[in-house]
């Protein structure tokens, strides 16, 4: 069976909260896939965290070992919401 994994289970993964052994972690990476929002997502929230460097590597591993599901119609749609979420958020 494969799954389309969110961001938030994405971030669980990278913070070892699933309480994977090694052979399954090895699973996970073989029969999960990501979208490039959720990449997008995770991207974002690497920048936005108090070391992107660390967080931008982790971004990176799954990145390189996942297979990503290409949405490209929705990324410049999606990266505008954000943009206008963040621009509301920051004018309080």
């Amino acid at each position: 069976m494969q799954y389309l994994l969110n961001t938030k289970t994405c971030i669980f993964f990278l913070r070892e909260k699933l309480n994977l052994d090694e052979k399954n972690r090895k699973k996970v990476i073989v029969n999960c896939f990501i979208s490039e929002i959720t990449v997008l997502k995770l991207i974002f929230g690497a920048e936005n965290i108090g070391h992107p460097l660390k967080s931008n590597n982790a971004v990176n591993f799954i990145v390189s070992g996942i297979s990503v599901i290409l949405i490209y119609g929705s990324i410049k749609s999606f990266a505008n919401v954000l943009l206008y979420l963040n621009k509301m958020i920051n004018q309080k």
